[in-house]
């Protein structure tokens, strides 16, 4: 069965979406961090589970921003392909990366077999959405 043709203003819509709503969560995390950074008393606790607190809120909130970052940076690269014309294409193979697949994850750069392949070398579980 043909592929159909990609409508690349579709995934160029969704993936600017995308990248508004990562960038507005990573804007309320700075937020949310600079409002304990302010807070009285930050760094000088009576007790150590309030420092202990602090530490953890803060380590989780940088491996968000981290992790956001990183996802930020995916819909940049896609963006890329869409005006380079590759966005659909997997990136080791040059296999037609099926629309289904695209629609699930529009960030996907691989198709379902080199994704596989990666997540396997990588140690991970194979959870590859279609």
């Amino acid at each position: 069965m043909a592929q159909p043709q990609l409508d690349f203003d579709h995934f160029r819509r969704r993936l600017e979406e995308m990248r508004q709503s990562l960038q507005a969560e990573t804007e309320s995390l700075g937020d949310e961090v600079a409002n304990i950074n302010q807070q009285e008393g930050y760094g000088v606790k009576n007790h150590p589970a309030e420092d202990a607190t602090e530490v953890f809120t803060r380590e989780r909130s940088l491996a968000i921003e981290t992790q956001l970052q990183r996802e930020l940076q995916q819909i940049d690269h896609a963006l890329e392909r869409i005006e380079a014309g590759t966005y659909g294409v997997c990136e080791v193979g040059g296999e037609t990366i099926p629309v289904e697949r695209l629609e699930a994850r529009p960030l996907a750069t691989l198709c379902i077999q080199h994704q596989r392949e990666r997540d396997e070398q990588e140690g991970g579980t194979t959870r590859t959405v279609v």
